[in-house]
């Protein structure tokens, strides 16, 4: 089960969700965030937890409506230490972006779901690691707006595609999550904080023991892909 803590808005708080058994971090690059770093901010993150991607963490950049040279452009500043681009723009941008970088696509409405199911008979390979980011609630922002939703709607779509589950998670509902959903993992951001951007560091902990207990003790189909 991977753990995705996202959001991230300091080197010292990257390094703790690492040391706890994060398996990826994500920074994000979008003005009307709370949760938005510019680019020497992102720079100065990435190169501080770079050493972890030594031991298979990985980095996730998350922008909106960017283009493809722009995005490459926050590559370049930050020597590609990013995994991947979380990316909600146009789909003619994402297929350029994978020419260059492993993409995480949202999946933001159940047109969306049933559209990819529908075109796609695509045997799950858990190995091949995320992605989707299935986020099946509205809100004012394209992602991360905290709202919780009706996760077993993602089920289909997550047995069928290696998919992330964001909204609404926290460490008191991320085992329901998990059991209605069967994700390949969970992405998580406003659930962790007490305040827009801040994390706390025993939620993230409470957390990731809450997902190790679930994937022990439930019945998740992926449950071989273990954390940490």
């Amino acid at each position: 089960m991977i753990i995705k803590i996202c959001g991230i808005t300091s080197p010292e708080t990257a390094i703790a969700c690492f040391e706890l058994g994060a398996d990826m971090v994500g920074l994000v690059h979008f003005p009307p965030s709370s949760r938005h770093l510019d680019l020497p901010e992102l720079a100065s993150i990435t190169h501080a937890i770079a050493p972890f991607r030594k031991s298979g963490k990985q980095i996730v950049l998350l922008v909106v409506d960017k283009i493809e040279q722009k995005i490459l452009r926050i590559l370049d500043v930050c020597d590609h230490q990013f995994d991947f681009v979380q990316f909600y723009g146009e789909e003619t941008e994402v297929r350029r972006l994978e020419n260059h970088v492993r993409v995480l696509r949202p999946v933001r409405d159940e047109v969306t779901c049933h559209r990819l199911l529908a075109q796609s008979d695509t045997a799950f390979h858990p190995n091949d690691g995320p992605q989707y980011v299935v986020e099946l609630a509205p809100g004012l922002y394209p992602g991360g707006n905290g709202k919780c939703w009706n996760w077993s709607d993602a089920a289909p779509f997550c047995r069928r595609f290696p998919s992330l589950l964001a909204g609404g998670i926290t460490p008191e509902n991320v085992a329901e999550a998990i059991r209605l959903a069967q994700p390949l993992g969970i992405d998580v951001s406003s659930g962790v904080e007490p305040s827009p951007g801040v994390k706390d560091i025993d939620k993230v902990k409470q957390l990731i023991e809450n997902v190790r207990q679930a994937v022990i003790f439930g019945d998740n189909n992926h449950e071989n892909h273990t954390t940490g």
